[in-house]
């Protein structure tokens, strides 16, 4: 039958693709492989839109961008650097040189002393002291979430940044496009933070990752910077999820950290 061989044709020529293009990557190449022997139209689509391997990635680790190579000399030189373990504050961790050696081969980002953290672990407390450092900001204020909700405490947040901008701090906010992309619909929202000054960008929409096949290229981060002095970083994004507030959902449990110190210039 005619539409059993052009069948069998199509589904070679999607094994010999993913057989081409990943090659290289024998675990990659079997799980694709296996999806496509599940499904083998649908399989071949979700391959074509998922399975792009960002090369630029490393470059970008290893060279970083050109702004932030202009800015690193001064950084290193006005953070408290620790060369080795002896050095640390803590007598705890002064004998850990084997765990000192792995942790500073593991990031671009030095370990640094002079710092002070406190761990975070419901919504009240994350979201109670993220506020009340953004209300203390003086000159820039730096967030970036996966989701962002425009609910109680999304609101909170908006007012904050809105105030904050009018009164001169420099205020930017980056969400992911497709974490937050309720967020896009919420157009009074984003109009108000505009508005009122804040710098306000979406990274990476569905619809542009589509075309440029990036739709799983995701920003995860989930970070504040106030005046380059205070910092959070963790798993809490901003939602009344994390408050207990949506029955469906239940109550979300992560954990946040809070830093203070020379951390914070590499968060």
């Amino acid at each position: 039958m005619l539409w059993l061989l052009i069948a069998l044709l199509v589904f070679i020529f999607q094994t010999a693709t993913i057989l081409l293009l990943e090659f290289r990557n024998p675990y990659k190449t079997v799980a694709w492989l296996f999806i496509l022997f599940c499904c083998p139209l649908i399989g071949f689509v979700v391959y074509y839109f998922v399975a792009q391997d960002y090369k630029a990635r490393k470059k970008v680790r290893t060279q970083g961008s050109r702004l932030f190579q202009e800015i690193r000399p001064l950084i290193w030189s006005q953070a408290s650097l620790v060369k080795r373990a002896g050095d640390m504050h803590s007598k705890d961790f002064q004998h850990q040189e084997r765990l000192f050696n792995l942790l500073s081969h593991l990031s671009e980002s030095p370990i640094t002393g002079c710092n002070k953290s406190r761990v975070l672990t419901d919504g009240e407390d994350t979201f109670g002291a993220m506020l009340a450092a953004m209300d203390k900001a003086e000159d820039h204020l730096h967030i970036q979430f996966y989701i962002f909700r425009d609910d109680d405490i999304g609101n909170r947040f908006k007012d904050i940044m809105v105030r904050k901008a009018k009164a001169g701090v420099k205020v930017r906010l980056l969400c992911d496009g497709f974490g937050s992309y309720r967020l896009g619909r919420r157009r009074g929202f984003i109009q108000e933070l505009k508005e009122a000054g804040v710098e306000f960008h979406f990274f990476l929409p569905p619809l542009l990752a589509m075309i440029d096949r990036r739709i799983n290229y995701r920003n995860h981060r989930k970070i504040i910077v106030v005046d380059g002095t205070k910092g959070f970083v963790g798993g809490l994004n901003v939602g009344d999820d994390y408050l207990g507030k949506y029955q469906k959902m239940g109550y979300w449990r992560d954990t946040h950290l809070e830093i203070e110190g020379d951390a914070v210039y590499f968060c």
